[in-house]
Order: C-alpha cells, then sequence, then structure tokens
C-alpha cells in the first residue's frame, strides 16, 4: 500500500511538475523555423524553465529548436531575446548557447549568421560568446 501512495505521490508530482513544459510550443517553432513571428518565439521561449531543464528530454529536443531558429532566423531571435532580459529564464536560454546536444548542430554556420546580424547588443554579444565557448569545446574533445 505504502508503495502504491508513493507511487501517486510521484506521478502527481512529475505531472504537475512538467505540466508547464509545453511541447507543442516547441513543435510550432520547429515547424515555422523558416516562417518565425515574433508570438512563436515568445511561446518557445516560454518553455525554458528550472523545471523544463530537468525533463531530459524536453530539454534535449528544445535545445536542438533553439539552434535551429537561430540558424534560420538570427535577427528575430537576437531581438525577442533581447525583450526578454528581464525574464528569469533569459540566463537559462542564452547557457543553452554553450551546450548543443549534438555534434550535428553548425556550430560555424550559426555564429557566422549571428555575426552577420546588424543589430548591436548585449543579448547578440552574449550569444556570440556562448556559440564561441561550444565550438571551442567541441574542437577540444576531439
Amino acid at each position: 500500500m505504502k508503495q502504491f501512495i508513493l507511487l501517486i505521490f510521484i506521478s502527481f508530482f512529475t505531472i504537475n511538475c512538467f505540466s508547464q513544459c509545453k511541447i507543442d510550443q516547441v513543435l510550432t517553432a520547429k515547424e515555422n523555423k523558416n516562417n518565425l513571428t515574433e508570438e512563436i518565439l515568445t511561446d518557445f521561449f516560454d518553455q525554458f524553465s528550472k523545471d523544463c531543464k530537468n525533463n531530459v528530454e524536453f530539454s534535449e529536443f528544445s535545445n536542438e529548436i533553439l539552434f535551429a531558429v537561430t540558424e534560420a532566423n538570427p535577427e528575430l531571435v537576437i531581438e525577442v531575446l533581447e525583450k526578454r532580459k528581464e525574464k528569469e529564464n533569459y540566463n537559462i536560454i542564452l547557457g543553452i548557447y554553450t551546450t548543443p546536444i549534438h555534434d550535428g548542430i553548425d556550430l560555424h554556420l550559426i555564429l557566422k549568421k549571428v555575426k552577420e546580424v546588424k543589430t548591436e547588443n548585449e543579448t547578440k554579444k552574449q550569444i556570440l560568446e556562448n556559440i564561441k565557448t561550444a565550438i571551442s569545446k567541441s574542437e577540444n574533445n576531439l
């Protein structure tokens, strides 16, 4: 009986903890990466939280899509992130740029595209710095 109650408690905790991790928002960003809007990116960025970071599958998928949307439209990504500087998850999102989920992400291409964005602000500088860190890490692991 104790095991049953423990199982119910863990299930309830897991559902509540990860219910804010909305996979549909990540899928929308993935499906529209070549036609992104500020609203799509805002909804996508809202999914990055400490709780969602602990959900491994969700975290891996959202990591991959962050790099994909940055490659597809770096200017809009920088613009929307810059507006979110005061949000709690701003640093979580920027930190992801140092840890791409797999080697299939073309960090050099993304770095080039971010550099080409004409806007100069702290968000762009931080993304560039973090991607350079990721490149350095990957080259040191070879």
